[in-house]
């Protein structure tokens, strides 16, 4: 495999990469400002200005505030959860010269299923008079036609790249 098709491969997981790097930097700052101010009441407490009731006061109100955004951390990571199944992230592509009169592996199939092995395998043929393309729908993993050597391994690398996942 070349450096080309490695690129190729990897491109959604690099984008899905960036994303999660992205939504982590955006948790940290959201931290970062939240532990600011659960740690403010501790401020009046070296300076001598505020009662142990007053500090205890806002201690508890500061662990309520806390307690009630976990909750809702909590019920909003479940329903991403319960999304993101049905997004596409396993995927498997080759390249090939599907007719002899044409060089540069210009054909490709390309399957993309979601956690339920749910999704599409799409190939595009390639000749000097005329392009084909089609799409095969995939259940379980499993495509609703016979498909040829390049679709079974482009659907290979798509159900392998759930193992992949699921073993990391």
């Amino acid at each position: 495999m070349n450096f080309g098709e490695q690129m190729a491969n990897t491109g959604p997981l690099m984008i899905l990469a960036i994303a999660m790097s992205v939504v982590s930097l955006a948790v940290a700052i959201v931290l970062f400002v939240k532990f600011r101010a659960a740690t403010r009441p501790f401020s009046v407490v070296q300076s001598g200005e505020a009662t142990a009731a007053e500090l205890l006061q806002a201690v508890l109100q500061t662990a309520e505030r806390a307690e009630k955004s976990i909750e809702q951390l909590d019920s909003r990571f479940a329903d991403h959860v319960g999304k993101s199944r049905s997004f596409l992230t396993l995927n498997g592509l080759v390249r090939y010269d599907a007719f002899d009169n044409v060089a540069g592996k210009q054909s490709f199939s390309l399957c993309l299923l979601n956690a339920d092995r749910d999704g599409v395998l799409i190939t595009y043929l390639a000749s000097k008079g005329a392009t084909r393309s089609y799409a095969v729908p995939v259940n379980r993993g499993k495509a609703t036609r016979e498909l040829s050597e390049e679709e079974e391994r482009a659907l290979s690398g798509a159900v392998s790249a759930e193992a992949e996942l699921v073993s990391t």
